[in-house]
Parts: C-alpha cells; sequence; structure tokens
C-alpha cells in the first residue's frame, strides 16, 4: 500500500486540509471557534494518522523484520522532549488529567510535524517539483490569501465582522489580534516564495505569482488591524528574506574579518565610514520606532506590562517547575484577586485590570506554567530550528557560482533539486518562524490553534531542510516494533474519533444536553462554569453551586464567582454571597456588575453604612467600556444611594 502516483497527490491534499482550519465553525457547537477548531483539527489530523498507521501496517519491505529510521535532528529530538516534560507536568498536575485539550493539541501536531517532515523529505529528494509539494505548499499560502480576501470585504464593509463581531475587521476570528498573529505566520513566508522561486516551470510560476498576491494584500490589510506587534514581526520576517537573499552574513563577516583598511585608500574609508553610519541610525531609529508605536495605544501596552507583573509572582512562587500543565488561564485571575485584596494596585492598575486568559507573551506563559526547565526545551527548538545547522546551511539562492553550489550540495550527499528546495521553501520557513516568535512577545500565537499549526508546519519545513541530523548512520529498529506503534496509534486516533463524533453535536447550551455530556466533561472547568451558569439562569441554584465550585479546581473566571455569589444570595446564605461578589470585582477591580449586586445585597442586609459607601465609590469610578447597561445600573445606584441617605436620616438602619 504505498502511496505513490495519485494516491501520494490525494493524501497531499489530506495533509493541506489542516491548514483550513481556521475556516471551519459550526454555530450549532458551543463556543463555535475554539471548539469546531478543535473538533475539526483533531477529526482531519486523526484521519490522517489512521491512514499512516495502515500504511506502515501492510506496507512491504524487502527486510520484514527490520525498520530503518533516518534523519532525525536537534529538532526533532528537542521536540520530543518538550512533549514528553509537558506529558510529565501534566501527569503531575493533580487538577488536570490526559484529555486536556491543550495537549492533544500538542501531542498530535508532534506527530503531525513528523508526518509533514517526512512528507517534504520524500518529495524534495525527487529529481523534479513535485505535485504533491505544489499542493501543499500552496494550500498554505491560500488560506493566508482567503483570510486576506475576507479581511478586505470587511474593512470595505462589504461583508459584516465575522459572527457577529465587536470589531470591523477580523477576518474569521474572534477579534484582529488574533487574525494578525495568523497573517504574520504566511506574509514573510510568501514574500520568500514570490523572491527566491526561478520561473524555471509552470509550477514554480504559479507559486512565485501565488506568492506576490498572497504577500501584497496580507501586507495591505495589516495596518487596518491596527496590532502594532504584528507590523513590527511582519518587517522582521521580510528583513531575515533579505538577510539571506542578498547575504547579509556573508558581508557582516568581511567587515569584520576579511576587510583590509589602508590608512591611504580613501575609497576604503568611506565604505567602511558609511556603514558606521548606517549601523548608528539602525541603532536609533528602532528604539524611536518602539517608542512610536507604544505612544499609539499607551493604555494597550501598559495593560500588558501589568500583565506581565502578576505573571513574573507566578513564576516567583513556581520557578523551576511552574504552576502546572495549561494552568494559567486558571491561576492568574486568583493571583489578580489576591494583589488588589491586598491594596498593592494602584487605581490606575485597577483601571487596567481584566479577565486574563493568557500572558500575551508567551515565553512567560510557558515558564508561567512549565517552569524554567519547560522554557529551555521550548528555546531548544527554537534554537535549534535557527541556528543548530549554521555550519551546514546551504549558501543563499542567488549565489553566481552555479557550479561551487552544486559541488557543496553534492558533498552533502544531496541533489540539486534538495538545494532549490532549501533555496526556495527553508529560508521562507525561516523568515516567518521567526515573525511568530516576535509576535509571542507581545501575543499568544501558540494558543489560536490555526496559527499555531502554522508554526509547527514552518517548523516540519525548517527540519526537512535540515543536514545536520543526530543520527549520521541508519538505527535499524525490528519491524515488530514499528508496527505495534502504529497499532496503538490507530486505536488511539480511533477512540479520539469517536470521541469527537459523539461529543461535538451535543455541545450546546440547552441543560438537557449538558446533563448527557456532564459523565464525559465533569473534570473539565470550563464545562462545568458553563453548566452551572445556566443552572442558575434556571434557578437551580444548589446543584448551580456544586458544578461551580468544582470549576474552580482548574477554571477561573469572574463571572464564576458572580454566579455563585447570585446562588448562594437566593438561597439567604448571604455571607458566602458577600464573599464571592468581592472576590469577582478583585479579580477586575473595574467591572460594575459584581459591585451593584454587592450594593444592592449590603442594602438588603440593612448594612446602610457600608452600602453607602461603595455605591459612592461605584458612582465615581471611570468605566473602561460604556454600554447602554452599565449606565442602567450607575442610574439605578443613583437612585438606591438617595433612598440609603433618607433610610439613615430616618433612623431606619
Amino acid at each position: 500500500m504505498k502511496l505513490t502516483g495519485t494516491k501520494y497527490i490525494i493524501f497531499s491534499i489530506l495533509l493541506s486540509l489542516v491548514f483550513f482550519t481556521v475556516f471551519v465553525r459550526i454555530e450549532s457547537i458551543y463556543d463555535g471557534f475554539k471548539n469546531t477548531w478543535y473538533f475539526y483539527f483533531v477529526a482531519i489530523t486523526s484521519l490522517i494518522l489512521i491512514i499512516v498507521s495502515i500504511n506502515i501496517i501492510l506496507v512491504k519491505h524487502q527486510n520484514k523484520k527490520l525498520e530503518s529510521i533516518t534523519n532525525f535532528n536537534l529538532i526533532d529530538l528537542s521536540i520530543l522532549l518538550f512533549l514528553i516534560y509537558s506529558f510529565t507536568r501534566l501527569f503531575f498536575t493533580s487538577t488536570e488529567n490526559l484529555s486536556n485539550n491543550q495537549f492533544i493539541i500538542i501531542f498530535l501536531l508532534t506527530l503531525l510535524y513528523f508526518i509533514w517532515k517526512g512528507f517534504l523529505l520524500r518529495n524534495i529528494k525527487l529529481e523534479r517539483l513535485n505535485l504533491s509539494l505544489v499542493i501543499l505548499i500552496s494550500a498554505y499560502m491560500l488560506s493566508g490569501l482567503a483570510q486576506a480576501i475576507i479581511s478586505i470585504h470587511q474593512l470595505y464593509g462589504l461583508a459584516p465582522g465575522y459572527v457577529n463581531s465587536y470589531f470591523k475587521v477580523n477576518g474569521t476570528f474572534v477579534n484582529p489580534d488574533h487574525l494578525a498573529g495568523y497573517l504574520v505566520s504566511v506574509v514573510p513566508f510568501s514574500f520568500g516564495i514570490y523572491q527566491f522561486t526561478e520561473k524555471k516551470t509552470k509550477c514554480l510560476l504559479f507559486l512565485k505569482y501565488l506568492g506576490i498576491i498572497t504577500f501584497l494584500l496580507c501586507i495591505f490589510i495589516l495596518p487596518s488591524i491596527y496590532i502594532r506587534s504584528s507590523w513590527i514581526a511582519a518587517i522582521a520576517g521580510i528583513l531575515v528574506i533579505y538577510y539571506y537573499k542578498y547575504e547579509i552574513g556573508e558581508k557582516i563577516k568581511n567587515f569584520l574579518y576579511h576587510e583590509n583598511v589602508i590608512d591611504n585608500n580613501k575609497l576604503q574609508k568611506n565604505k567602511i565610514l558609511k556603514k558606521l553610519v548606517y549601523t548608528t541610525l539602525i541603532i536609533i531609529i528602532i528604539p524611536v520606532l518602539v517608542f512610536s508605536l507604544f505612544l499609539l495605544k499607551p493604555d494597550s501596552a501598559k495593560g500588558r506590562l501589568f500583565i506581565w507583573k502578576i505573571t513574573g509572582r507566578m513564576i516567583s512562587d513556581n520557578p523551576v517547575f511552574g504552576k502546572g500543565f495549561d494552568r494559567f488561564s486558571t491561576e492568574y485571575d486568583n493571583y489578580q484577586a489576591n494583589y488588589f485584596a491586598d491594596d498593592e494596585g494602584d487605581e490606575y492598575e485597577k483601571f487596567l485590570s481584566d479577565n486574563v486568559k493568557q500572558a500575551h507573551n508567551e515565553y512567560l506563559q510557558i515558564w508561567a506554567e512549565l517552569g524554567i526547565i519547560g522554557l529551555i526545551l521550548w528555546l531548544g527548538i527554537i534554537v535549534s530550528a535557527l541556528w543548530g545547522y549554521r555550519r551546514n546551511d546551504l549558501p543563499p539562492p542567488d549565489k553566481n557560482d552555479k557550479v561551487s553550489n552544486r559541488q557543496y550540495a553534492t558533498t552533502n550527499g544531496q541533489n540539486e533539486t534538495f538545494y532549490k528546495f532549501k533555496s526556495d521553501i527553508v529560508y521562507a520557513a525561516k523568515a516567518s518562524f521567526v515573525s511568530v516568535l516576535i509576535f509571542s512577545f507581545f501575543s499568544f500565537p501558540y494558543h489560536i490553534l490555526p496559527t499555531f499549526i502554522n508554526l509547527i508546519f514552518l517548523i516540519s519545513i525548517i527540519s526537512a531542510g535540515s543536514f545536520n541530523l543526530i543520527l549520521k548512520t541508519e538505527i535499524l529498529i525490528q519491524r515488530k516494533i514499528i508496527v505495534s506503534f502504529a497499532f496503538i496509534l490507530l486505536v488511539f486516533t480511533g477512540f479520539i474519533l469517536i470521541k469527537i463524533f459523539v461529543y461535538s453535536g451535543l455541545y450546546d447550551d440547552s441543560i438537557n444536553k449538558f446533563e448527557i455530556i456532564y459523565p464525559a466533561l465533569k473534570k473539565n472547568g470550563e464545562f462545568l462554569f458553563n453548566y452551572g451558569g445556566v443552572l442558575t439562569l434556571d434557578k437551580k441554584y444548589k446543584q448551580a453551586i456544586m458544578h461551580l465550585e468544582e470549576s474552580k479546581r482548574n477554571y477561573s473566571d469572574p463571572k464564576q464567582y458572580i454566579n455563585l455569589g447570585i446562588c448562594y444570595e437566593s438561597l439567604n446564605r448571604y455571607k458566602e454571597a458577600e464573599l464571592n461578589y468581592k472576590y469577582a470585582f478583585n479579580m477586575v477591580p473595574n467591572l460594575l456588575y459584581p459591585k451593584y449586586l454587592l450594593v444592592k445585597l449590603l442594602a438588603k442586609e440593612k448594612k446602610i453604612d457600608e452600602a453607602k459607601i461603595l455605591c459612592t465609590e461605584v458612582l465615581k469610578s471611570k468605566t473602561k467600556v460604556k454600554s447602554t447597561a452599565i449606565s442602567q445600573m450607575k442610574e439605578e445606584l443613583k437612585n438606591l444611594i438617595i433612598s440609603l441617605n433618607i433610610s439613615a436620616l430616618s433612623g431606619n438602619e
């Protein structure tokens, strides 16, 4: 059952379908963006794994006892170590379990990484550009092109924001920040394909023009999204393309080590002086540019600094092993609540605070969750991808000496087609990889599934183009072991598929469906939070309390405590209601609703002085987001404080 010819082209199309995760959404599923993406991705990846497993089991080898594995490099090792450590940290995180969605995504993407890499290696060793490779690369760029086209329609009012979004331009994402990160993963790659690809065949010509069209449309829409970090990241990726295209690294080496400066040679002095002037300008311009971007949205920038400040407290409590796998979204709000409860925050920080689920810096978040060990392992992937093969890299693509290039490629055991693949694809992938890494300092692209998929694909391209192997000789493994692994993988992916298809259609907001799906998701904090919310609305307060209290183990949200406050208040358990309302607004001090509910509760309890103090504080507070509901609540509080004052004067405390 070898995948050759038409079968291999069909398989390449199947591999390409992963990139279109971003366009899938089923409104009948709860939290349609995240859960539809997850269900679709798991289903497609599982199908791919089933095909690969069956192929491993059924394919006939000349030597049935032995199977050889080659091309294992530093990137492969780093990715496997990160996966193993993540699994270990998840196993020892008592509040999480192996069905954690984020871990399943990382696990499946790791397997997909090796499949992509093997697919690419098989294609780049052919004597001609293979159609299956063109399909895969084209699908990657077409997904970015489609996002840009949708966004342009939104910009000019030809299409509404996706799913009644509050934002005018957001593609098929929840907000512009997610869209920007996705486009950043495509922009430098498409630009690199255009810059490096020669017009030798129709396929190459198609890729070249697809690259420039994708690049131009993505670059056109990026400024309108108004995400500053995406501009910096995209520019950096484009500069990386020019770095490889014009051999900047070699020129810097020549400037530092090989140029002979003769005192009486004015021309040489002028060249050096110009280089020094350019370097000085760059050193000055970059900080000015960064500061100018900061001034565009200072509150947003300061808000991120505050998030990093609270994240730093999380890190300081568990610097080596972290708080636990995927624990940031649960732990952060608790740290923020304790910070404000201890009267450490000023009024401006209270105004900046929000219900934070991500650190807006992937490196800090990895450190907070997995500790310094996890961060070092992730940095190992980055370093091995960018600098691990420097001595073995092929020359940049526009070398004039074609003969020496062929000789260089031949000495490394690769043919000229392999060299062309590296010049056309790998440098482009490295440029986009750099862009995503930079964007990761200010956002959370690893937690936006379509962008994370793109990132792993870029790493697989870089890995496939590497010559620097850890295993320079073939390792022989018993075929029985390979087949056994394939059987395990087949059973595992089959189980995941069954689970996805059984529960995806049930995941909506009705109580009946929550009851049906409860046995499978009873340890999922977000599910319990939503189940408790629905029960609260249905006035089933005791059941709601049970699920909401349990949800606090691995989920955190101010609305969680607001609902608990409502439930306890409805059951006349006022002390517990007060504590939950207070905890909710300590989590996010600029939230009006929990303070509004607490004022009304204090008034109900005849705690007139406390109610008046809190009511006055709320009325004087600055509103972060204006809305009709907030105006109505403030108007009601104005009337309430008048009645409280009258009550106090009449002595009815």
